[in-house]
């Protein structure tokens, strides 16, 4: 059941600046920007001081 929780919220910290973008009627190029921003930061947290996973 955690797990299922983790990859939940996972998916929902990627998805939803995107989702939110689209409806806000961003243009195609920052909708793809905010995409990439949302992986990146899920990349490289601002908790991990940007390090990725390795503290």
């Amino acid at each position: 059941m955690p797990a299922s929780l983790v990859l939940i919220f996972d998916v929902l910290k990627g998805t939803l600046p995107v989702w939110a973008s689209y409806y806000l009627g961003l243009e195609p190029f920052y909708l793809a920007l905010v995409a990439v921003v949302a992986c990146l930061g899920h990349m490289f947290p601002l908790f991990f001081e940007f390090s990725g996973a390795k503290p």
